[in-house]
């Protein structure tokens, strides 16, 4: 059975918190972070994607290679940043990669995690979105 916000659901939105008593539960597969979905159809994951970031307060510049905490859903992972894509500055991507990112700087990075997540793909140019 589902609860989400203490009443009883038959189902949920995507970024809902619901309570689920799932029977039977082996604790082996059961982790924070973890999705519920249908068998014939799982919830795509990766320990590899895309990300755009705000860089914060830093005492060194990011660049290629270094470790990032990724605070990913409701987990922590460590993170690796693999390759700096681009630089957006007022909305509008440069044209050149940048070399490092500093405080304030908004970016596309490629990120590598220490293990597999749940992550949505991104729908592909001209396709459809729902809302």
């Amino acid at each position: 059975s589902l609860q989400s916000r203490g009443d009883v659901s038959r189902s949920c939105l995507a970024g809902d918190y619901v309570d689920s008593v799932v029977l039977p539960v082996e604790l082996q597969f059961c982790s924070i972070g973890g999705v519920i979905c249908d068998a014939k159809k799982p919830v795509p994951v990766t320990d590899s994607f895309q990300a755009q970031i705000l860089v914060f307060e830093l005492d060194v510049p990011l660049m290629k290679g270094q470790q990032l905490m990724c605070y990913l859903h409701t987990e922590t992972l460590t993170a690796t940043l693999t390759r700096l894509e681009k630089l957006i500055v007022k909305g509008k991507p440069q044209e050149r990669r940048p070399k490092c990112l500093q405080k304030g700087n908004v970016a596309v990075v490629n990120l590598q995690v220490s293990r597999k997540v749940c992550l949505e793909p991104k729908p592909a140019a001209g396709a459809p979105t729902s809302l």
